[in-house]
């Protein structure tokens, strides 16, 4: 017992997160930080994606989105951000956000967060590609929007059966090929 409690407290820590206000990114400012937690400096592109590189069991790097206050209706999720592929859309990435139309999500993307798309109650398209893998609860929560993606992908599946994910509500499905 004393040894998983050894291995779980270091072994498994939960990375911090530098806090930010709305218009300015303080990459000094982190959750409590223990000895075992690296710090991790949120940053922001120019069109407005929040983010953060991590690195996977592999030592690969990568970006999770973290939010977005760009300016545009159509939001296109870049493929990468210095160099480093967009591998998660985070948590409550999109929440209230009014001015969203649609979102695209690039084939780099594996997971999206629970409530990604939360409340945004203009939001009426979002394309999520087969490459995801997993897509959080409650997608959908306070908002309206059709999914579109391939035939057969786990993005479909997720619509099948939305009760299995804590949706509020059904959610429209509309096939596309990878050409489109």
């Amino acid at each position: 017992l004393i040894v998983g409690c050894v291995f779980l407290n270091v072994f498994l820590v939960r990375p911090a997160v530098a806090k930010s206000s709305k218009d300015k990114v303080d990459s000094s400012a982190t959750d409590e930080v223990t000895q075992e937690e690296p710090e991790i400096e949120r940053k922001k592109t120019d069109d407005g994606f929040t983010y953060y590189i991590l690195t996977d069991d592999n030592k690969n790097a990568y970006v999770t989105i973290t939010s977005y206050d760009g300016d545009e209706k159509n939001v296109l999720i870049p493929n990468s951000i210095e160099n480093y592929p967009v591998k998660e859309i985070d948590d409550n990435c999109f929440t209230n956000i009014n001015k969203v139309e649609s979102i695209t999500i690039p084939d780099s993307v594996v997971t999206i967060g629970d409530f990604a798309f939360f409340g945004c109650p203009n939001l009426t398209k979002v394309v999520i590609p087969s490459s995801v893998k997993k897509i959080g609860a409650a997608i959908n929560a306070g908002s309206h929007f059709t999914i579109y993606g391939e035939p057969g992908s786990y993005a479909e599946e997720y619509t099948l059966h939305p009760e299995e994910h804590t949706c509020t509500e059904p959610i429209t499905f509309e096939p596309i090929n990878s050409k489109d």
